[in-house]
């Protein structure tokens, strides 16, 4: 008894072992496959985030390009607009410095202001700041027109050359597409041709098929017509004869009577023999 029980015990005990040992081997493959689909997962998640850090980096680069092209742009457009606006500043005092400086200009002012003397001698200080501020203006006036003048002059010369560009690409298309035509005419007219002639030979191919259908139904008609006479009569009559043959002749070729009479002739006196022997 103390051994039975003791090899039950052990037995239970040796289960009780194997059992928490495929508990624990369980337990690690759950936690080793948690640990593999959290790693995945986390592995998915940063690549993720690094594709959108780096898309967010690439439009930000582009972003910053954009801006830097349009701040090198704004600053070569205020460029050119400044060094347009002092060439014609420098225009502008060019002409009146000698158109001032001339002694008939002076001289006519002079006149002017002698026959004016009253008048002027009668302006207060604001009429003449008025003036000098007309002045001034008219001075920014003719300075803005020069420029505006001169941009539109390079504007003309940059239009002017595109339409020359285009001219010349348009005379250049239209010389490609002539030799292209040129080229392809034979192929186009041997084309036309194969249409034609395509469409002669369906015309005939519609015909040569119908004359084979009715060419059909006419040899149907005559094998009909010859197991029918051939089941009731064994042995050919000359009359049979030339019915079968008469069967055979074609509607078409009445002009060949004189031959197809001759043959039936022929045909009756041998089928005539065949009986008489």
């Amino acid at each position: 008894m103390q051994r039975l029980w003791r090899g039950k015990l052990g037995k239970k005990m040796w289960r009780a072992l194997i059992e928490e040992r495929q508990q624990l081997r369980r337990v690690q493959e759950e936690s080793d496959r948690a640990a593999l689909i959290a790693q995945k997962q986390t592995a998915h998640h940063a690549l993720a985030a690094f594709e959108r850090e780096t898309q967010h980096a690439v439009v930000l680069q582009r972003w910053f390009r954009t801006m830097r092209n349009r701040q090198v742009f704004r600053e070569a457009r205020d460029r050119r607009v400044h060094q347009a606006r002092t060439r014609a500043t420098n225009k502008v005092n060019d002409i009146l410095r000698l158109s001032t400086s001339s002694v008939v200009f002076q001289a006519g002012v002079w006149r002017d202001c002698v026959d004016r003397k009253s008048e002027l001698s009668a302006l207060e200080e604001k009429d003449c700041v008025a003036i000098e501020m007309e002045i001034e203006q008219l001075k920014e006036a003719c300075v803005e027109a020069h420029a505006g003048s001169a941009h539109a002059s390079r504007e003309f010369v940059e239009l002017s050359k595109r339409k020359g560009e285009f001219e010349r690409s348009r005379a250049r298309r239209k010389r490609s597409t002539d030799a292209v035509k040129q080229r392809i005419q034979p192929f186009a007219v041997r084309a036309k041709q194969l249409t034609l002639e395509s469409a002669r030979e369906l015309a005939a191919n519609r015909q040569m098929q119908i004359e084979l259908r009715r060419i059909r139904s006419e040899l149907k008609k005559f094998h009909s017509s010859l197991r029918g006479r051939l089941a009731m009569e064994p042995l050919l009559l000359s009359g049979d004869v030339e019915e079968l043959l008469a069967k055979l002749i074609v509607q078409d070729e009445a002009d060949d009577g004189s031959d197809d009479t001759q043959n039936v002739s022929t045909a009756s006196t041998s089928a005539d023999h065949i009986v008489l022997g």
